[in-house]
C-alpha cells in the first residue's frame, strides 16, 4: 500500500511509528552496503510511489533486524538488505509487504544498478532477505524477471 493509499484510508488511524527507533536521514544514493549491514532495514515516511519514484531520503531502523506486518504497515517505504547467493550481489530492495518485493537494486563493482539490468534473462534466481521477517519459515524470494519483482517462495 503506497503513502498516498494510506492517507487517503480514513477508515484507519495514523500509524505510530514513535515506537521504531529510527537514525538520521540519508540519501539513497549515498548509502553504502556497509550502512545496509549495520542496519539492514530502513523506512521511508513519505513515498512517491504513486508517481512512479520511492522517497530517496530514508532513515535506519535502530536497535531491531526484524521486519514485521506492523513496520510494513507503518511506513511507505520499508527497505531491506538482500543477497542474491547465485551471483554473490548484495542489494536492497523495497518490500510491499512481507511477501512481495520491488525496486530491488544491486551492487555491483563499480556502482548501484536497478536489478532487472544486472538479473536480466536469468530465470529462478533466489534472493535471500537479511533481516528476519517475522512469522515467515522462508527469507528466500524468487525473482521474476518479466517484472522485475520478487514473491516469497513457499
Amino acid at each position: 500500500m503506497g503513502f498516498l493509499s494510506k492517507l487517503l484510508d480514513r477508515g484507519k488511524k495514523a500509524p505510530d511509528r514513535t515506537k521504531f527507533q529510527r537514525g538520521p536521514y540519508k540519501e539513497l544514493k549515498n548509502i553504502t552496503l556497509d550502512d545496509f549491514q549495520m542496519h539492514p532495514v530502513w523506512v521511508s515516511d513519505a513515498s512517491g510511489r504513486e508517481f512512479g519514484f520511492h522517497d530517496q531520503t530514508p532513515r535506519p531502523l535502530l536497535m531491531s533486524k526484524k521486519v514485521t506486518k506492523d513496520l510494513v504497515d507503518s511506513f511507505a517505504v520499508t527497505y531491506v538488505l538482500i543477497q542474491v547467493p547465485s551471483s554473490n550481489h548484495w542489494g536492497w530492495a523495497a518490500l510491499q509487504d512481507l511477501e512481495r518485493m520491488e525496486s530491488i537494486t544491486l551492487w555491483t563493482l563499480y556502482d548501484k544498478e536497478d536489478g532487472r539490468k544486472v538479473l536480466a534473462g536469468q530465470r529462478d534466481v533466489e534472493i535471500h532477505v537479511v533481516p528476519q521477517i517475522a512469522d515467515s519459515p522462508s527469507q528466500i524470494f524468487l525473482y521474476d524477471p518479466e517484472t522485475g519483482k520478487a514473491a516469497r517462495r513457499e
